[in-house]
This record gives structure tokens, sequence and C-alpha cells, in this order.
């Protein structure tokens, strides 16, 4: 029976792709990526410009497709993806963001909220969400706006809002700024063709000009837009990673100013806050002679510690005197009898005596060295044991021994 294992077992995980992998950090990829958006930008636009050379090709819906505005263009489609990705991207910065030790503010959170921002575009690319919000304020209010660039001048301020707050939290990456304000360059173009065109030039095709302003400049705004998230995602990465080196913020310490009382009308509150500053006074008052005296016993304790070391250091001294004046007496020699020999010992011994070796020599030195001790000898040594060290006791023990 074949027991195969699930994948989640065998799988190399730490081998596996991450999310942040998809953020270009390298210079070459980070220009590769900007190329590429160059080039879809010049495609999309040459398309639209050569597609009604190919209306028999291609059809009139071939045309549609290939314009640069529309509902069903290959523009407005790009448009939305790119938002939507730009959204992705702004959870992934979030999630990036939130890891920062010293952003206790939570001024990260703003990336959570511009999720739904960049989604909200993505759909206004796709639905005609300006015109639908027109026709519900009309159907509400019961007129329409008196000034014709009213609706124009709310647009443009409901995308300031977010972009002001956006600038201020990637405002130490100046890439990012640099896309953020290309974004809303090409909204405002995009939006603003119509009026501009009519301004400057009213003699002018102003449908063809207008389409081909509106598409490029929705178009662009989405493109800039990813390319903001992107930079600032780079840097973020970059930055957690020590490859960039921050400066650290300098935070300037505040002076405390000093309580004041209230001396006006005597209020419930202002008589609490005057209770507490004279309770912080009394302690503050009460701790300054408290820190005084402490030193003042450690120095106590010091000059009673003191004479008692120097009693211990002096009874130390006299000892060592002591031992050095009284010496450990030297064992006295005593002379062997002279043993009797025999004739046939002597008669052994005889030759010997003329050239003692080396071995007997030591045997004589040694034998001569024994100390024999009478008993009385014995009862003083142990009398003068008391004053000797255990180095001195152990080595008269010794001695005994050898002579008993």
């Amino acid at each position: 029976m074949d027991v195969r294992k699930a994948y989640s077992i065998g799988a190399k995980r730490r081998h596996q792709r991450k999310v942040t992998d998809l953020i270009p950090k390298r210079p070459l990829a980070y220009s590769l990526s900007i190329l590429g958006f160059a080039v879809v930008l010049a495609s999309v636009n040459l398309l639209a410009f050569f597609s009604t050379d190919w209306r028999a090709t291609i059809g009139q819906d071939g045309v549609e497709a290939l314009a640069i505005t529309g509902p069903s263009s290959l523009a407005t489609y790009l448009s939305t993806v790119i938002f939507a990705v730009a959204a992705v991207l702004c959870l992934q910065i979030y999630a990036l963001r939130q890891h920062r030790c010293d952003d206790y503010e939570g001024t990260y959170r703003v990336w959570g909220w511009l999720f739904p921002v960049f989604a909200l575009a993505s759909l206004g690319c796709m639905l005609p969400l300006a015109s639908v919000s027109h026709n519900v304020f009309m159907a509400v209010s019961g007129r329409g706006f008196s000034v014709p660039w009213l609706p124009l001048a709310i647009g443009v301020l409901l995308v300031s809002l977010p972009l002001i707050r956006y600038l201020m939290e990637v405002r130490y990456s100046l890439g990012a700024i640099a896309w953020a304000c290309l974004a809303w360059l090409g909204i405002c173009v995009g939006w603003g063709a119509p009026e501009i065109l009519m301004a400057l030039a009213p003699e002018m095709n102003q449908d063809s000009v207008q389409k081909l302003a509106l598409g490029n400049g929705v178009l662009v705004a989405a493109m800039a837009s990813l390319l903001a998230n992107m930079t600032y995602a780079r840097f973020v990465f970059l930055r957690s990673n020590g490859f960039i080196h921050s400066k650290p913020k300098e935070i300037k310490s505040r002076k405390t100013l000093p309580f004041r009382p209230f001396r006006e009308r005597p209020d419930a509150r202002r008589e609490r806050a005057n209770r507490k500053s004279a309770a912080v006074e009394e302690e503050s008052v009460e701790a300054k002679p408290a820190a005084a005296i402490k030193p003042k016993k450690s120095r106590r304790k010091a000059a009673e510690k003191a004479p008692a070391a120097s009693k211990l250091v002096a009874t130390e001294t006299t000892k060592a005197n002591e031992r050095a004046a009284d010496p450990v007496p030297k064992p006295a020699l005593v002379k062997k009898a002279p043993v009797e020999t025999t004739a046939d010992e002597s008669a052994d011994a005889s030759p010997k005596q003329g050239a003692p070796s080396a071995s007997e020599r030591l045997k004589q030195l040694a034998a001569g060295t024994r100390v024999q001790k009478t008993p009385e000898q014995v009862d003083d040594s142990l009398q003068d044991s008391g004053n000797m060290s255990k180095a001195q006791r152990r080595k008269l023990r010794k001695q005994q021994k050898r002579a008993a």
C-alpha cells in the first residue's frame, strides 16, 4: 500500500518566496519597472492612435477596445488593475510599518485607510461614480450646481485631502513624494481637460483631445500611484533591514514650569490643586533631611567597624611576633651505642671497610640524623606545641614517629 505524506510535511518553507520579494529592491529592478510602465503607456497611446486605420480589420468593437477612454477599453482595464495593485500594496506597507518599535503614535495606520481609497479609485475607473453622485445630490437637494466648475473643485478637494496625509507619511522618501505629486497632477489634468480646452482653445476639436487627456490622465495617475507605493515600500524594507541609514530624531526636552497656585476665587478644583502642591512641597522638605542623615549613619557604621578591624590586625601581628620569638626547638642528636659484632661478621665486613659504597653512605647519614628522644623531651615538645602552627605540629609528629 502506497502511503504518501501530505505536501505540508515535506515542504521546505524556508525556500518559499515571500510577498516582499515582489517589491523591486535593487536599482536595476526598480529602473526596469519604471521603464516597463513607460512602455505600457506609450503602447496604449499608439494602439489608440492607429486603431481608426484598422477599422476595416478589427471592426468598431476593436476600435472601442483600443480607445484611450470608455468603459470597455484597454486603458480603462489597465487603470483598474493598477489601482487595485496599489491598494494591495498599501496593505503590504501596513504590515511592514506596524513592526517599527519607535512608531508609538500609530501613524502607520493611515495605510489601512488608504486601502479603501485606492479600491474606490479602481472602481471609479469602471463605474461612472462622478455622474452617479451628481444625480444623487440633485435628487436629495432638489437643485443642481449653479456654478459649472463646482463639481470639479469638490472632486479635486476630495483627492487633495488624502494626498496631504499621504505626503506627511512618506516625507522621508523623496521618490514617493515625486510620484504622488505626479499622480495628483494626472487626475487634475484628466478631470479639468474640458474647462482647460474651453478656456485656451475653443475652436479646437474638443471631443478627441478631451478623451485623450482624460484617458492619459487617469492612466498616468494610476501608474504614478503604484510607483509611489512601490517606492515607499522599497524604502521601508531597505530602511528596516539597515541598508538605508536614517538619522535619529532629536526630541527637545521641555522645561517644566513651576506650579503656581490659583489666587483668585476659591474653587473646589483649585483647593484640591493647592492641597496637592502643599503635600508635594512637604514631602520634598521631609526627604531632604532624610537624605542628609543617611551618609552620617553610614559613616558611623564605618567608624565603628574600623576599631574592630584594627584590633584584629593587632592580634594577628602579635601572634606572628610570638611565633617568630619562640622558634621550634631542634631535636637533639643521640649517638648510637657501638654494636658488638662476632668474628665472622667482622671478617665479612673487613673487606668492605676499605671502600664503602654510595648506598651505605646514604644509610649512615640517615641513621645519624634520626632522633631518639627521651620521655622528658617528648613532654617538653608537647607543651611547646600549643604555640605552634599546624604545619609545625605535623612536622613534630612525623619526627616523633620516626624516632619511635
